[in-house]
């Protein structure tokens, strides 16, 4: 029997066709070794022990699920078929760009410890939060390959892999910690690349027999005091970082680096602290610093009194600015960007040239006092802010351009804007609802951006006509998610706007009136909710661009040839299936923009208006 089962364990099929002809004259031996190996009979889907015939061929066409059972069911005392057990699974994307996972084994790999001789591991793609126990009595393993899993923690267990020379724990985007591995004196290949690794224990460091390394974006990478040490223990070794740049920067001593220029950019992710030799430069105009990996910003600022133009971009580790920006006397543009920052120095008056001033992702809860000291600023923008500014800026009557995009704070117009009479732009992408405040602000506004996002409420609702001859100087007006349903307050003549945006305005029909928009060149109705399109649109003779998505009229009304200047008009996603005839004659009309549109499937459409206005494209969406 011994000899026989020995045949069937070399997995060779000649070797398997020989025992099964022995067993064909002894009925009972054959009986015992069916029992032996009814189990892995089953888990391929055999009946008999011809089953067992190219095993290994067989293995490959499994699925994951079914490679589990023939592992959960394999002779302890057997030799698998394979030194190299690949059993990822396969990551497939589909339609919606929505990631997804096919031929998953179960969590558990029950009976893999009995695979004494398998070698390789590979696993990739499990969704995998824990390894499975079993892994850690695979005695002989020298490649275990866990990449793109769940991983939050490398177990203790994984130190019993005394032979094992690879471990790729890749793409585990929430594993934080892994054990001391110095007891894997074998390792020669350790990939860390997408995990959230920040340490390495001082045994690490102790291993002699490493020759590659991959940290690359890995919180190791974002740490150059570790890939320091690491380049210099291993030498001999590939080690796959992109902290080497930064490295550079940071040990940089050339002290004539930076000097006799005018513009500086520094724009390293993995730069930990900024290079001493910057602050040695004597021309500087106009520095740039986009280093989200700081942990420091020196106080060694002031030293660069030729700046002009400062913007900071730096990540979430930097909680402080240092006072010595704000002794700038030259600076006319700063821009601050770090979701750390939780306050300002309150010694701003330094800036006095200052003109044009960003804030973004700060989380400051005031701004200091010295803010109204600011009598130059006219310029200043804030993008996701939750602090009041609206009485900081009441005073600085110099300001000319306000922007606020994701403001959270209360949004109040009347007192504190109204004072600011030079205030020429507005744009405020607001969290609070816009009430008739708005007719408090500047009638010398000339360019007003309002977007509501509070629309898990009921929409802003405004009258068209009343914000319209309210702000009647100015060229651009653009507003999202406002309810402009009444209009019936007519619009005064007004040959000052050029621009007219009005996305989700819920507006049955335009007024009468529209014609008093005399100088209108570009108009935009995003999300249309015109049942028709009025004629009157057809007297704002300077129009040059005309984009009304969604629209759910299927046809527009004759006299569209009166927009001689008309270059391109745009019914994406809308019902149209027409153009009146007299669209022919529009000899400046460039493009046309009909994307999901029942008349770009129009073939003799397409033909005739080509043939009949030279160069003209039919296009599928605007920007085309």
């Amino acid at each position: 029997m011994k000899n026989t089962i020995n045949l069937i364990q070399t997995w060779d099929s000649t070797h398997i066709t020989t025992a099964l002809a022995e067993l064909k004259t002894d009925k009972a031996l054959e009986n015992n070794i069916i029992t032996r190996y009814e189990s892995l009979l089953k888990a391929i889907g055999g009946k008999t022990l011809k089953s067992l015939v190219d095993l290994p061929k067989k293995w490959e066409k499994l699925n994951n699920e079914k490679k589990a059972a023939v592992i959960k069911t394999f002779p302890a005392d057997a030799v698998f078929f394979t030194n190299i057990l690949d059993l990822n699974a396969k990551l497939r994307v589909d339609a919606w760009r929505d990631s997804h996972y096919s031929h998953q084994i179960p969590n558990s790999l029950s009976g893999i410890s009995n695979l004494k001789n398998v070698t390789e591991l590979h696993v990739e793609n499990q969704q995998w939060e824990t390894l499975p126990v079993e892994i850690g009595e695979m005695e002989n393993l020298e490649v275990l390959n866990v990449s793109c899993n769940k991983l939050r923690e490398l177990p203790d267990f994984i130190l019993k892999l005394k032979k094992l020379r690879v471990l790729n724990l890749k793409q585990n985007y929430s594993l934080k910690t892994i054990p001391d591995i110095s007891q894997l004196t074998n390792l020669e290949i350790v990939d860390l690349v997408y995990t959230d690794v920040k340490m390495l224990s001082e045994g690490f460091f102790n291993l002699k027999n490493i020759r590659e390394i991959n940290t690359a974006q890995s919180d190791l990478d974002k740490d150059t005091a570790i890939m320091r040490r690491l380049i210099k223990t291993f030498p001999n070794a590939e080690i796959y970082t992109n902290a080497r740049k930064a490295i550079e920067l940071e040990d940089n001593a050339d002290e004539d680096e930076f000097l006799n220029k005018e513009k500086i950019d520094i724009s390293e992710y993995n730069l930990n602290y900024l290079p001493e030799n910057l602050f040695r430069a004597n021309a500087v105009k106009y520095l740039k610093i986009r280093c989200w990996n700081l942990k420091e910003l020196s106080d060694n600022f002031d030293a660069l009194q030729t700046l002009e133009t400062l913007n900071l971009d730096i990540g979430s580790d930097v909680a402080t600015i240092p006072s010595s920006i704000f002794r700038l006397k030259n600076l006319k543009e700063l821009t601050i960007k770090g979701s750390g920052i939780n306050s300002l120095p309150d010694n701003m008056e330094g800036l006095e040239n200052l003109e044009e001033l960003e804030l973004e992702h700060l989380q400051i809860k005031a701004l200091p006092d010295s803010f109204k000291q600011l009598k130059n600023l006219r310029s200043f923008k804030i993008k996701y802010g939750t602090f009041d500014i609206f009485d900081a800026i009441s005073g600085l009557t110099s300001l000319e351009k306000i922007e606020l995009e994701d403001y959270h704070t209360p949004f109040i117009i009347a007192a504190p804007l109204t004072k600011l009479t030079n205030l020429r732009e507005l744009r405020i992408r607001a969290n609070q609802k816009i009430t008739d405040d708005i007719f408090h602000l500047p009638k010398s506004i000339k360019k007003l951006k309002i977007r509501d996002d509070t629309r898990r409420d009921k929409e802003t609702k405004l009258s068209l006509g009343k914000v319209l001859n309210h702000f009647n100087q100015a060229s651009e007006l653009d507003f999202e998610h406002i309810d402009f349903s009444d209009i019936s307050e007519p619009i005064s003549p007004n040959n000052c706007l050029n621009t007219l945006g009005l996305d989700y305005a819920k507006m049955t029909e335009l007024p009468d009136s529209f014609s008093n928009l005399t100088n209108l060149t570009y108009f935009r109705m995003f999300a249309c909710s015109l049942e028709k399109l009025n004629s009157v649109l057809y007297n704002c003779h300077n129009l040059q661009n005309i984009r009304l998505s969604n629209a759910k009229f299927q046809s527009i009304p004759k006299g569209i040839s009166k927009l001689q200047n008309l270059e391109h008009i745009g019914f994406e996603c809308s019902d149209i299936e027409t153009l009146p005839d007299d669209i022919l004659d529009m000899k400046n009309l460039e493009k046309i923009s009909l994307e999901n549109c029942p008349l770009y499937k129009n073939k003799d459409f397409k033909t005739l208006i080509k043939k009949k206005i030279k160069g003209i494209k039919i296009m599928k969406g605007w920007y085309d």
